[in-house]
């Protein structure tokens, strides 16, 4: 009997060693969600990731104890450790690494409590030690479960913490009290967010901005409270929008003098259900204006004129290629080496400028840049000054070299528009052979598969060679190639990215010109087996 009892517990506890690196690979992608446990259960649902590993081997367990007794409990002990020997830990591998973050952390030791609870519970009140492996079964199932109820269960300490880092964020503001602009966009408003406090740092004064794609709530309290500093006169705040509401709650942590619009297109629209819900998201920044705030608006964007027109302040303003009647006009520009040189027109007067970051929605969003800065009382000639130092942004169409090989890398995220900017760049380049890698966009709602295929059809007419990365948007991509009239054989499919850059370098050519357009995350590309 006693035998048992400790085969029970050794079994017992090589699945707890199991079940905690499981969970921390369930934890990378619910994180990845946002702690969205909706879309996280509805991921594991299309991606088919029910456990099958550690479910095989608790069924071997109960045929191994079928045949030996309480002796098939060690040979299954066994063959969990293994599995947890090979389980990847997702803290130092994959595309997108788990971030131990407070949050991260409180999550993963409730769920882990919370399973080494059930079980000791289940082995209190099992009588049979052989039918272990049965119970299992459903603890190796439910571990997402686990996870999101923690995530419920700890929401009012973590919503009490945020009110308090808020409090702290908003105090920091009314010390400081810089002029405060707010961006935001489908596409362009982290480009614009880094070349607008680039510009307004070296020609108007000190300037906050958060790094990066920090574009939410909390992300941008720990921003403030971390690195706002006395005597910044100018604070640059992007802010995405994720749901209906979320802009307007960023404007009560950060209320807006002057705002800039990029664009209101497709990205994120299954988040939104709607291109009505969407519009209206991202129209709660030019409501929060005040009457004599300054709004500037992507004239050439049906839906950030339409933001314009709805919404317009005293100081409403229009940038854009279009029309004459833009209050900053883009004339032309031309490509030459790795620059690009433009000529801006404003109140009358034309500047000639020149810029190291390429193509053509990059001079849109420098435009809208240009314009806020001048509105606000700079000099145009040391705004474009500034702008022709700045340095292009990693992963958003950076024109790179490696040894003979040339890249063209937009790997940041991807949008109808920007997709086919990046062909029209592509296009403009220099190349013997002009390659796209892609996965194709995501977030797209209904309209994914179309906006894919169309995206496919223009590529066809400029790439001579297509590597389409993973499943997701595989099919779309292949028809509106072959249909753009890409020979079949010319189309080369890969499960991961890496595999994509292999097959390539096989392939390579001298001349070649690649573009890599978007890279998922590990939700979307990665071959995730369990």
């Amino acid at each position: 009997m006693y035998e048992a009892i400790i085969l029970q517990l050794f079994f017992s506890s090589c699945l707890l060693l199991f079940s905690y690196r499981r969970l921390l690979r369930y934890l990378q992608f619910f994180q990845q969600e946002d702690y969205d446990g909706g879309r996280f259960l509805d991921w594991l649902l299309n991606k088919h990731l029910y456990d099958k590993r550690g479910t095989l081997i608790c069924l071997f367990t109960i045929a191994t104890c079928f045949l030996l007794g309480s002796y098939g409990l060690l040979l299954g002990a066994l063959a969990l450790i293994y599995l947890r020997t090979n389980e990847e830990d997702p803290r130092y591998s994959g595309k997108v690494r788990l971030n131990m973050t407070v949050r991260a952390r409180g999550i993963f030791r409730l769920a882990f409590f919370s399973v080494c609870f059930t079980e000791a519970i289940t082995l209190f009140l099992l009588e049979e030690p052989r039918n272990l492996p049965w119970y299992s079964i459903l603890w190796v199932q439910f571990l997402p479960l686990y996870l999101i109820t923690a995530k419920l269960l700890l929401w009012p300490m973590e919503k009490k913490r945020q009110a308090k880092y808020t409090l702290e964020a908003k105090q920091i503001l009314y010390d400081v009290s810089p002029y405060i602009i707010g961006i935001t966009g489908s596409y362009g408003k982290t480009s614009t967010k880094l070349a607008l406090a680039e510009v307004l740092q070296t020609t108007l004064g000190p300037t906050f901005w958060p790094q990066k794609g920090i574009n939410a709530d909390m992300g941008i309290v720990r921003e403030i409270r971390e690195k706002m500093l006395e005597g910044q006169k100018y604070a640059v705040i992007e802010m995405g929008a994720y749901y209906r509401g979320s802009i307007a709650r960023l404007c009560k942590l950060t209320p807006p003098q002057a705002a800039i619009i990029t664009a209101v297109g497709f990205c994120h629209l299954e988040r939104f259900g709607s291109k009505d819900q969407l519009f209206q998201a991202k129209a709660e920044l030019a409501r929060a204006l005040p009457e004599h705030g300054l709004l500037i608006c992507n004239g050439d964007d049906p839906g950030a004129r339409e933001i314009a027109k709805r919404f317009p302040t005293h100081r409403t303003r229009l940038y854009g290629f279009s029309s004459p009647e833009y209050d900053c006009k883009i004339l032309n520009f031309s490509y030459k080496d790795t620059s690009m040189q433009f000529q801006l027109e404003w109140r009358g007067r034309r500047f000639q400028g020149q810029t190291q970051i390429l193509g053509k929605a990059s001079l849109s969003n420098l435009a809208a840049a240009f314009l806020m800065a001048v509105e606000l009382g700079a000099d145009p000639q040391f705004v474009l000054a500034a702008i022709s130092a700045l340095e292009p942004v990693d992963n958003r169409l950076k024109l790179s070299r490696s040894g003979e090989q040339r890249y063209l890398n937009d790997a940041y995220n991807s949008n109808p528009a920007g997709f086919s900017q990046a062909l029209d760049l592509l296009k403009d380049l220099p190349a013997e052979r002009r390659v796209l890698m892609t996965p194709g966009m995501i977030e797209l709602g209904e309209w994914q598969f179309e906006e894919n295929h169309r995206a496919a059809q223009k590529a066809a007419q400029v790439c001579d060679l297509a590597l389409i990365v993973g499943s997701t948007n595989a099919q779309a991509l292949i028809d509106g190639l072959i249909e753009g009239g890409m020979p079949e054989e010319h189309i080369i499919t890969c499960k991961t990215r890496e595999e994509a850059f292999a097959a390539f370098r096989s392939l390579q050519e001298k001349g070649d010109l690649l573009l890599i357009e978007n890279d998922l995350n590990d939700l979307y590309e990665s071959n995730l087996k369990l």
